[in-house]
């Protein structure tokens, strides 16, 4: 009995029509994709695929796979589970673009007020003057240290350490 190649599965799969698969813009073989890796007794944990349509449409796949084994443990096939993570991935994208942005006009902001200051205490003494210019460029670090860590994950005593910067001699840690 000949099956014929329409309805041969492993065909299907070694030789897929219409698309290409991809991991950080490079090609995937069918031979490396998540379900043949089960098929082969490997657990496959989160990985994120491009498939690109003949048809120039492109999405991006959350994948996981595993193997199916018996009782015995004998290898007997294999699962795959596949998400469209494409519009979450584009949304975390544009929010990574307006916190860049945000971060940008912070520093800009920043540098106004520094120059504001410079010319509204001329005529201050230069202690003074001084004493204002590190309390600012302490609040530029801060914003620094926040922003190098993506705004999560800056420990608070970072922070402290870093803002109270010009009054270390008096202050203790």
């Amino acid at each position: 009995l000949r099956i014929p190649r329409e309805l041969d599965l492993s065909s299907a799969l070694n030789q897929p029509s219409g698309f290409t698969v991809f991991r950080d813009g490079i090609e995937v073989p069918p031979e490396s994709r998540p379900l043949h890796r089960a098929a082969q007794g490997e657990t496959v944990p989160e990985v994120v695929l491009e498939v690109r349509f003949d048809n120039g449409d492109r999405r991006m796949l959350l994948t996981r796979a595993a193997p199916l084994r018996s009782r015995t443990g004998e290898l007997q096939g294999a699962v795959a589970a596949a998400a469209d993570v494409t519009e979450r991935l584009r949304y975390e994208d544009h929010l990574k673009l307006l916190l860049n942005e945000l971060n940008h006009r912070v520093k800009n902001t920043l540098a106004i007020v520094q120059s504001i200051a410079t010319l509204t205490l001329k005529d201050v003494g230069p202690d003074a003057r001084a004493a204002f210019e590190e309390r600012l460029l302490n609040l530029s670090a801060v914003h620094n240290l926040l922003t190098d860590e993506n705004w999560n994950s800056t420990s608070l005593a970072s922070v402290a350490r870093t803002s109270l910067r010009a009054a270390r001699e008096r202050v203790s840690f």
